[in-house]
């Protein structure tokens, strides 16, 4: 879907839950020059917010976040987060830190998404989600593109994701149906 329109950031002060240090060159100007961004609690919502240079807390979203961690992409400037999408469940989204828009990046949204990560190549996003059609307590991994969230892949059984330092294989956790949840295979895809 189309960018969102870039919401007005306000002032506030920091708790935070969850934190991205960017690291990107200091001639990428950012609006404003973010030094982090975080999610934190404030009065029960999770909301995102970034740091600038100046020690300004800056309120980046009106989305309603989960407390799952956020993922960084360099590459393209932007945080990958879940958000909350009322009683529909949870989407995952991607803020521009250089223009504040927001856009959608699952085409519906999911029960539960856990730990998005961006590949080392800026590329793609795997995350974990609960299957609506099969089994709401199983966790699946899908793998999307992060230019416009085009589906990939999608692995059964599969968690605990961390991606390879060059970025074309994807580590990760299975258990199989018929075995005890306590046996669990490292797979790597790629």
């Amino acid at each position: 879907s189309a960018p969102s329109t870039p919401f007005r950031p306000t002032t506030e002060s920091p708790s935070a839950t969850a934190t991205v240090r960017l690291d990107y060159p200091t001639d990428t100007p950012l609006a404003p020059d973010f030094l982090v961004v975080y999610s934190r609690i404030t009065e029960g919502r999770v909301e995102l917010f970034g740091r600038s240079g100046e020690g300004e807390d800056i309120r980046l979203t009106t989305d309603e976040l989960t407390r799952e961690p956020l993922a960084y992409a360099p590459k393209s400037h932007e945080i990958v987060y879940v958000a909350l999408v009322g009683d529909a469940g949870q989407t995952l989204k991607a803020i521009n830190l250089k223009t504040l828009a927001v856009r959608e990046l699952l085409a519906t949204p999911v029960p539960v998404v856990y730990s998005p990560v961006v590949s080392p190549d800026g590329e793609e996003i795997a995350y974990e989600f609960e299957d609506p059609i099969t089994d709401q307590h199983r966790r699946n991994t899908r793998i999307i593109t992060l230019i416009d969230g085009t589906i990939r892949e999608t692995i059964d059984n599969a968690f605990s994701l961390s991606w390879s330092a060059i970025g074309h294989g994807l580590a990760f956790m299975d258990s199989w149906p018929q075995e005890s949840e306590s046996r669990r295979h490292i797979r790597v895809r790629g």
